[in-house]
């Protein structure tokens, strides 16, 4: 939330080139609502948590390969609760992704919380993913020029405690 009119974002950038990318990138967002806006938006994209509706709630990371991200204790829009997250971009045919809930009244989280792993090449019809520990053997569907698959799970088995 903003402090003294500001608001500020810190991300460090890893890829494969690193060439390509800064070690890291400190961006500070002035009064402005339209660059705000525009930085929130591409976050929100890559990081990939939807807002709530019908009480699901979507997590589809868009990472660009050799990426991660992470988050901590980060307000789900249309929510009453917070979402902790760890995700990588798949590596070997597999991807591990983490991923926690913590509100103060556990009666408005979610019903569900639906995952998307991917994106696996399109020749990989199957694929063993891991939420949280918990190894889940998945069957790929075409999107795009990519595969991806789907777990989803109640949410009361993401609550961190």
């Amino acid at each position: 939330y903003p402090e003294n009119g500001t608001q500020r974002i810190d991300v460090k950038l890893a890829g494969n080139d690193c060439r390509k990318l800064p070690d890291a990138v400190n961006v500070r967002f002035g009064p402005f609502p339209k660059s705000q806006a525009e930085a929130m938006k591409c976050f929100l994209l890559v990081s990939g948590v939807s807002p709530l509706r019908d009480g699901v709630l979507k997590i589809m990371p868009r990472l660009p390969e050799g990426w991660s991200v992470a988050l901590s204790d980060f307000k789900v829009e249309s929510g009453d609760f917070r979402v902790t997250l760890k995700a990588s971009y798949p590596g070997n045919g597999t991807q591990c992704i983490d991923v926690k809930l913590a509100g103060n009244d556990c009666r408005k989280l979610p019903d569900a919380v639906n995952v998307r792993f991917g994106p696996f090449p399109k020749s990989q019809q199957e694929a063993a993913v891991t939420l949280n520990g918990k190894c889940f053997n998945i069957t790929l569907a075409q999107s795009g020029d990519s595969n991806w698959g789907w777990v989803s799970v109640p949410a009361e088995e993401l609550i961190r405690r």
